[in-house]
Parts: C-alpha cells; structure tokens; sequence
C-alpha cells in the first residue's frame, strides 16, 4: 500500500509562532488583530480568525471587557455642581456624618437621608412620604460610586477576602 501525502495547503503556522503568541496573551491580555500585527514582525501572516482558533485550542478564550456606566453630560455636571455645592463644608460636617449601608446619615441630633436621583426616590409617593415625615434629604448626585464611601469599603473588603 501506497503512503498519501497530506491533502490541503501546508499551515503557516509555526510551533515558534505558538509560542510567541501564548506568550504574548499570557503576559499582557490583547486583541486578535493586535496579536496578528505581532506576528507579522516574525514574518508569520494569518488572519485574526485563525489566532482565535488557536488561542481556543490552547484553554484560552477571549472575553470582552466589562463596561463601567460612563457618566452622562448631565451627570458630569451634577458631580462638578455637588461638589462646588459642598467644598466648603467644614470638616466637622463631614466627621459628624454616619456612613451606613442603608444611606442614613446622622448629623448631630438631626436626621438626614442620603439619596441619588434614582427614579424609586424621587417618585411622587416617595417625596409625599419624605414631606409628611419632614424628613430633610441630602441629594447625591447620580451614578456616584466614586463619592460613597460605603462602596469602596466593600470593594476594600472584598478586595481583602478574596486576596
């Protein structure tokens, strides 16, 4: 019986391409297209599709990064506004607010609830019952996890647990 030579084009792909390429993305995460630009410089020219199959091949697949909410204009400037609002609050202002979970601060002797513009808190029943109550209300200006000191305390938290 006669030994067939193998059908199909010959692969460009080389095992030193290999390499370099599972090196590169275990370094430093990158695209397929910036992938395929570096192997070019060793003179190895595939299609982006072909890195990804490989890169597959190898236990690694891409992912697309999560999206952080970006803030809108009118966001922007409700935080440059707040922070005009309250930059010269003393610092006693600050140190005699109680940060909690639930978003109630205690100044002194009088009660303060913190809020953003969330459509559940400015709702009419929900400002009704704030009125009725007379509760005063400290607005926060929306999309803020940069300014709520309870969120990066449990970033730090998890951030320490997981560690």
């Amino acid at each position: 019986m006669e030994q067939w030579s193998a059908s199909g084009r010959p692969t460009k792909y080389t095992p030193r391409a290999q390499r370099r390429l599972i090196q590169e993305v275990t370094k430093e995460p990158t695209t397929s297209k910036e992938l395929q630009a570096s192997l070019s410089s060793v003179k190895v020219s595939v299609h982006d599709s072909t890195i990804r199959k490989r890169l597959d091949k190898n236990g690694l697949q891409g992912r697309v990064p999560r999206r952080k909410p970006l803030l809108s204009k009118k966001n922007i400037k409700a935080h440059l506004s707040f922070a005009r609002k309250h930059s010269d609050d003393p610092q006693d202002f600050w140190e005699n607010t109680l940060w909690t979970s639930v978003h109630y601060l205690k100044l002194k002797r009088t009660w303060v609830l913190q809020q953003n513009n969330d459509p559940k808190h400015t709702s009419k029943s929900n400002s009704e019952w704030l009125k009725k109550n007379k509760m005063k209300t400290f607005l926060w200006p929306s999309q803020s996890p940069d300014l709520n000191p309870i969120k990066m305390l449990w970033h730090d938290l998890k951030k320490a647990v997981h560690a």
